[in-house]
């Protein structure tokens, strides 16, 4: 996984939307399904259910959203005192 593949997997949970995610980002639809198979495959396990009325966490995603919000906010942090030392 990547932070920018975390990025689109934590706004379609937001949105409860592939295709709401896809304009927030200025993504297509079809890209930010292949990055999120693309997570499903390397991790084996299902992260949403999707049905007509949106995307629902499954438990594995739920995993997967606490951990990455973990893992983001201490990439920010990161960020944060490099641009402090370039200074």
């Amino acid at each position: 996984m990547n932070i920018e593949q975390f990025e689109v997997f934590k706004v379609i949970t937001q949105e409860e939307s592939f295709t709401k995610a896809a304009k927030l980002l200025n993504m297509t639809q079809p890209a930010i399904s292949a990055q999120i198979k693309q997570l499903e495959k390397k991790y084996s396990v299902k992260l949403f259910d999707r049905s007509n009325s949106g995307v629902k966490l499954t438990d594995a995603g739920v995993i997967f959203y606490d951990y990455g919000e973990k893992m983001l906010s201490i990439f920010k942090e990161m960020e944060a005192e490099l641009i402090k030392k370039s200074c």
